[in-house]
């Protein structure tokens, strides 16, 4: 799988790789290196915990019209991640599970369930860029 490669690989505010990432930057990462979509913003200006910039920045994305959200993910599908109406987190959907990079952990592949066990979002939203 291609994203081995990047199992393991540490999180760093800010960071867009390909050494150590943030949530935001491997979504980037992933998006432009293996998808080719070049049109989703790194989005620098928004704090690291800042939730409610987090999700304003999200929803700005989702209304452009470029993204759709699906209730069956594809490969590629951004995934967002949170609890009620705030965006906490983001991540792709990839072979059946999402890749994520988060404090602490790092990149890593967990399923959708072992997420929400793990970090107690209980929202997560699957959006599909109009080019996937």
């Amino acid at each position: 799988m291609w994203y081995l490669q990047f199992l393991n690989k540490p999180w760093r505010a800010y960071a867009t790789g390909p050494d150590a990432f943030d949530c935001w930057g491997w979504v980037v990462f992933v998006l432009r290196e293996r998808y080719g979509i070049v049109d989703v913003p790194r989005c620098l200006d928004v704090k690291t915990g800042d939730h409610s910039a987090y999700t304003q920045k999200a929803e700005d994305l989702q209304s452009n019209g470029v993204w759709q959200r699906v209730d069956k993910p594809v490969d590629g599908a951004v995934v967002l991640m949170g609890s009620r109406k705030l965006i906490r987190h983001i991540g792709i959907f990839e072979s059946g599970s999402i890749l994520h990079s988060y404090q602490g952990q790092g990149v890593c592949r967990q399923e959708e369930k072992k997420i929400k066990a793990l970090i107690g979002f209980s929202r997560i939203e699957y959006w599909k860029h109009k080019d996937l």
